[in-house]
């Protein structure tokens, strides 16, 4: 068919079909659907575990292979990969496409149930996320603002998750002189277990008035720095001894020198 002769012979005809083009193209032009960002399901899910303090390699001995022997036992687990660092462990289980994410999370959770009672003491429990396209971070910024600032952007429509990254965190430093711990017959472990017994809040049970029940308890944590410095850590010859008779508490921002840091006469705890 000599398509320019047929449309010079019927134009109308041509016209038509013209037209019926382009409102077939119009209409599938604004029907169909486009998502820059389309939200999808992952079969991953992610095991978090945190053990403050603790080095990559004892995170990797004595929790990661204890979360990735759990974790394997999971049906339909097609891989599964790891890592360590310090204080912190994370554990990838990705799965075959079309597995029922939901089921595989309650297997999920009932190996966490397990792993609890194999765990350092000090060590956070097992956290599960599932890796969806809702959790990707749409935009990161930087800012200077108070410790409330995170709340509020939480609280903008359509804010599911605010991670916040850096910044100066308070830390209460305990500067122990050992001299003096030596002449009172004392050790950093002595102040250890004595900060322990003080700095905690104590449940007192409950009492009745009418048909209303109150809930006791006796505040025992320090709330200011002078707390700390008139904390009781032992006695010696019949004498009371506060934390500030063998150390120096300085308040202060916490940062990779002080930690573990030992020097002369002083230690930090």
């Amino acid at each position: 068919m000599n398509l320019p002769g047929f449309a010079v012979r019927k134009p109308v005809t041509a016209l038509m079909f013209f037209l019926a083009v382009v409102l077939l193209g119009s209409v599938s032009f604004y029907g169909t659907r486009i998502d820059l960002l389309p939200d999808f399901e992952a079969p991953v899910i992610m095991v978090l575990t945190t053990w403050p303090g603790a080095a990559a390699s004892d995170v990797e001995q004595e929790v990661t292979d204890l979360v990735e022997r759990r974790m394997s036992t999971i049906e339909g687990l097609d891989e599964m990969t790891s890592t360590s660092s310090d204080g912190a462990s994370a554990v990838i289980l990705r799965f075959d496409w079309g597995a029922d994410l939901d089921a595989r999370m309650g297997d999920a959770r009932d190996q966490v149930n397990l792993i609890r009672a194999g765990l350092p003491d000090d060590a956070n429990d097992p956290i599960l996320f599932r890796i969806t396209s809702s959790a990707f971070p749409v935009m990161l910024g930087v800012f200077t603002a108070g410790p409330s600032f995170s709340n509020q952007i939480q609280q903008v429509s359509g804010v599911g998750d605010v991670s916040v990254f850096g910044g100066d965190q308070r830390e209460i430093r305990i500067l122990v002189d050992l001299d003096k711990l030596k002449a009172y017959d004392m050790s950093i472990s002595d102040i250890s277990a004595a900060l322990g017994r003080e700095h905690f809040n104590l449940p007192a049970g409950s009492f009745k008035e009418g048909t209303i029940e109150y809930q006791l308890r006796v505040p025992g944590r320090f709330a200011s720095v002078e707390d700390f410095r008139l904390a009781i850590v032992g006695t010696h010859e019949g004498r009371i001894l506060y934390l500030k008779d063998v150390a120096r508490i300085e308040d202060g921002y916490a940062d990779e020198t002080t930690f573990g840091w030992a020097n002369g006469d002083k230690s930090v705890i």
